[in-house]
Formats: C-alpha cells, structure tokens, sequence
C-alpha cells in the first residue's frame, strides 16, 4: 500500500506555538506535511514562489504583516492554491469580507480540530478545479481542432432540427460549394431549397421523403449558383438519435460533384461513339447498297449513339444543293429545310453549307443561344439543343453530309469531334471504294476477262475489311 502524499503547507504565522500547534493537529489526522513558516510579505512572497504550496494558512492579524495583504498576493501568485484563515480575533464580518475576496475557508484557533478536516475539503477542490480546467482546457483544444477540420474541408456539413427543419449548423465551405455564406442559410431555411436546379426537386423532395421512413438519404442533383452557374452534388443525411431513442436532428454532408459527374458523362459518351463507329464500321463492309448503308448509318446514329436525330444529304455538284436522302429520330425534318452549299446563298451559311465548303467539321453547341444558327425556333421546337454536320469527302470534294442532332447542349467536346471525324472519313473511304465498285461493274458489262473482273471486286472487299477490320486477312 503506498504511503500517503506529502502535503507542502505555507503558514503565515507570528507565533511560532500556533504554528506548531496547527502542524501538530494536521500530523495527528493523518496527513503528511512539509511546512514553511513565514511572519512577513518578503518571505511569504518567497514562500510562495519557490516552495510552491498545496494549501495555505494564514493568520488573519500579524504585527508585521496582514491577512488579507497576504490573500490577495496569494490570488495573484498562485490563484489556484485554496487559502485558509486560522485566527483566533477573526469575526463574522471579517469572515465573509475574507470569503468574497477568495479565501477558501477559515478555523479558528479554539477550534483547531476543525482544521485537518477542512485542508482535506481545500485539497480535494483544489483538485477537482484542477481536473475541470484540465477537461475543458481538452475540450477546447477538441473543439478548435475540429473547427479547424470543418473549416478546412471542402464537403458541407451542416445540420437541421428535426421539428423546425431548419439549419442549426452550416460549415464554412457553403460558400465554395452554394455560393452563399454559411449565416444566409442559417437565417433563410427556403435558399437551400430554392437552390436546387427546378427540374431536379422533384428528386430532392423524394430523397427527404425517404429520410422519414429509412433513416437516411444518398442523392445526386443539381443547384443554380447565383449568377446561374449549375453545379451537380451529392448530398447525404442521417437522422441522429438521443439515448431515449428520440430523433433530435439530421446531420448531412453535401459534395461537389461536378467533375465526376462531367468525367463519368465524357467517357459514357465516348464508349457510345466507339460502339458507333464499331456498328457502322460493320454495315459498311456488310452493305454494298449506298441508300441502304445511308438508312443503316441514321439508324444506328439513333439507336446506338443515342442522337435525336440523323440526317444524311447529297450534294448536288451541278446546283450545289443539297439533297436528303436518309433520316432516321424524331428530331427536325431535314426535308423541310432547303440547304445550300453556295456561299452567297443564305442557307449556306450554316454549319451544313460551311462543313461542305472546308470539308471539316462544324458544330452548334448552343443551339439556343450561339449566334448564326438558322431556324433557330425549329431547332428548339424539335428538342435539338447541339448539332453537327460531318462532310463526307470522296477524291478531295464533299459530296455528302452527315448531320446529327442532340438533345444537351454542349455536347460535342473535342474528344466527340475526333472521334466522329475519324468515322466520317471511314464512310468517305468506304463510299469512294462503292464507286469504283461501281466503275468495275460497268466496265464488265464490256470486258471478256470475266477472272479480271473478279479479282478487282475481291481486291476492292479486301481493301476495305482491312481498313475497318485490321486482324481479317484473305
């Protein structure tokens, strides 16, 4: 059993007898004392500096040096340290003027049994400040550290009471990610739903709904930053329950999303574009037919590539017009539409007449709002928000147009734009390779080298499964 811990008293005392008397009646209880004896502020203030306390006793009225002179540079020195009166003149007055000025308690010197008793009640408080200031000390330093996190996070936390559905809680990273400083949606409960992009509430409605009966929430959608710039994130919540079981609140965490949003949307697109190219590829060594593989390419533009719409026209070499003579989806008639090549003409000003032109690409990413774009209101009327015209190019002239519509704007990146390029320059090959085709089988019509003949349609089908299928010999 370990020994009991010395406890280390300075006693401001005149009288070298009282003090021997209260050191002895500490001994008699128990306790284990190392003393110091001082009758003046040099010594006491010595004392208290260099053989640091754990209680204090001081007589109330000292020739030399006063009670309460000493309490107050006790409170200054070492504030912490419960300081005692033992006097024997002390009255009731003087008690309560000692009490307020922080003295811990007083004895008096006819009552010294009273002593021992409360040096252990003065310790055991001084301890348990000690340990509270220790505890809150901690919990600052918790509660700095994890402001410090919150502050430094680039995801939203924020939580809503239960009953007022309103934010108690919004970290500062609402301004980055809704464009309003944490306070506005602490004041303003509406913002947060009025931020939410119209044709997406019905989905955060929904994702609240569900809180109520499974507890939580997981949900993608977008919001209108001010100014209009829409941003997609994910938004997470979960009821949170006191120790009877009650719901008191619902803590969430809401997430930028945008980039893999935009990310997971690019290489959707991108893989749709290659199964494209794949399935055009294949009816263009299958199909010898030229409107065949015209009303093959719309078809599969539509159904695979997931264009609204797909147009194939010729052009008129002599009249420079163009011509539709394949459409496949339920976006804007190309029919209805009369389109030139001419320059001088008005019709040829657009992304059509300006692809067969400089036999490259041109695109309308904006229907909506890009300058130029002719027939604007049909365009919309038929849900077309981005299109693009792709000139197929036979012996160095277009002679043909692919135009395909979308129902995003934006949605043709450079990627996209390559990638479609690169097809429509298969089909221009695959075309050149049906014309002369097409040649061999009217020079046959005239030519007795029925094995000549043959051996060009089959030199002519070699050449084009190998460009479109490079592991495919003879």
């Amino acid at each position: 059993m370990s020994a009991a811990p010395t406890v280390r008293v300075v006693l401001a005392e005149d009288v070298a007898a009282d003090a021997e008397l209260e050191l002895r009646e500490l001994k008699r209880a128990g306790l284990r004392v190392a003393h110091r004896i001082v009758d003046n502020e040099r010594s006491f203030e010595q004392a208290l500096r260099e053989f640091a306390p754990d209680v204090i006793l001081s007589d109330f009225s000292m020739p030399a040096f006063d009670g309460m002179a000493a309490l107050v540079m006790a409170r200054e020195l070492c504030p912490d340290t419960p300081f005692i009166f033992v006097s024997g003149t002390i009255g009731e007055e003087y008690a309560i003027r000692a009490l307020k000025s922080g003295a811990t308690d007083y004895v008096l010197k006819s009552n010294l049994v009273r002593l021992p008793a409360a040096v252990e009640r003065a310790l055991a408080d001084a301890r348990e400040r000690r340990e509270r200031r220790r505890t809150e000390i901690e919990l600052e330093i918790a509660r700095e550290r994890l402001t410090s996190i919150f502050t430094s996070l680039p995801d939203v936390l924020w939580s809503v009471d239960v009953h007022t559905r309103r934010y108690i809680y919004v970290s500062p990273a609402a301004k980055e990610i809704f464009g309003f400083d944490p306070e506005e949606l602490l004041r303003r409960r509406e913002l947060a739903d009025d931020l939410v992009h119209p044709k997406d509430r019905p989905i955060a409605a929904q994702a609240w709904e569900r809180l109520e009966q499974d507890g939580e929430f997981d949900v993608d959608y977008r919001i209108v930053r001010p100014g209009g710039t829409v941003r997609w994130i994910n938004n997470r919540a979960r009821l949170i329950r006191n120790a009877r079981g009650a719901v008191e609140r619902i803590d969430g965490l809401a997430r930028d999303i945008t980039e893999q949003v935009e990310h997971r949307s690019r290489i959707a697109r991108l893989s749709r574009i290659r199964e494209l190219s794949r399935q055009i590829n294949s009816a263009l060594v299958r199909l010898r037919d030229r409107q065949a593989l015209f009303d093959e390419i719309c078809r599969i533009a539509v159904d695979v590539g997931h264009f609204v719409g797909a147009h194939v026209g010729l052009l008129d070499l002599k009249t420079q017009d163009v011509h539709w003579v394949a459409r496949h989806g339920s976006s804007v008639r190309r029919t209805e539409i009369a389109v030139s090549a001419r320059e001088d003409s008005e019709s040829g000003q657009g992304i059509i007449g300006r692809s067969l032109r400089g036999a490259r690409a041109a695109i309308w990413n904006d229907v909506e709002h890009e300058a130029g774009v002719r027939n604007r209101e049909h365009f919309l009327e038929h849900g077309v928000l981005a299109a693009a015209s792709l000139p197929l190019v036979v012996e160095g002239r277009s002679i043909a147009t692919i135009s395909l519509h979308a129902a995003e704007a934006g949605f043709f990146d450079q990627e996209e734009i390559a990638m479609l390029q690169e097809l429509a320059a298969n089909i221009s090959f695959a075309l050149e390779l049906l014309e002369k085709q097409d040649r061999i089988v009217y020079l046959a019509r005239y030519d007795a080298h029925d094995g000549v003949r043959q051996q060009l349609f089959s030199d002519c089908h070699y050449i084009l499964v190998s460009r479109f299928f490079p592991r495919c010999g003879r």
